[in-house]
C-alpha cells in the first residue's frame, strides 16, 4: 500500500510560503489583544479601525484612479463592501471595552457565515 507523502521541507519553495502563512496567522489571532491595548490606552475605536483600514485604502486610491471607466461597478462594489467590514471593525474594537477578547474574538470570526448567507440570498450563489 503506497501513501502520500509530503514533507514542506523536500519541496522547493514551499518553506518560505508557509512560513509566511503561519506567521500572518499568528498576527491575525494578536490583533484582539492589540486592539484591547490600543483602547484601553485611551484611544478611540474609530481611530483603532482608521488605521487598520483607512491607510491602507489611503495608499491604493490612487490605483484606483488609473482603472478604466468599465470598471467603475467592480471599483463601488468594494468600496462599499470596505466600507461595510471597517464599520464593522469599529463595532468589533467597541465591544472590546466591554466583553472579554475571547468572546468577541469567537462572535467576530463568524463572518464567514454572514458571507456566505449574504452570497446564497442576496446574489443566488450555490
Amino acid at each position: 500500500m503506497t501513501g502520500y507523502t509530503h514533507s514542506i521541507t523536500r519541496e522547493p519553495g514551499v518553506l518560505l510560503p508557509t512560513c509566511l502563512v503561519l506567521l500572518s496567522c499568528f498576527c491575525f489571532g494578536t490583533i484582539p489583544y492589540f486592539a484591547r491595548t490600543l483602547t484601553d490606552s485611551g484611544m478611540d475605536s474609530y481611530a483603532v479601525a482608521f488605521y487598520r483600514y483607512g491607510l491602507s485604502a489611503l495608499i491604493l486610491f490612487p490605483i484606483l484612479l488609473r482603472l478604466p471607466a468599465s470598471r467603475l461597478k467592480t471599483v463601488a462594489w468594494g468600496v462599499a463592501s470596505g466600507a461595510a467590514v471597517g464599520l464593522g471593525w469599529v463595532g468589533y474594537v467597541s465591544a472590546l471595552k466591554t466583553v472579554p477578547v475571547s468572546t468577541v474574538g469567537v462572535l467576530y470570526m463568524t463572518y464567514p457565515v454572514f458571507t456566505l448567507l449574504i452570497g446564497w440570498l442576496w446574489f443566488h450563489d450555490k
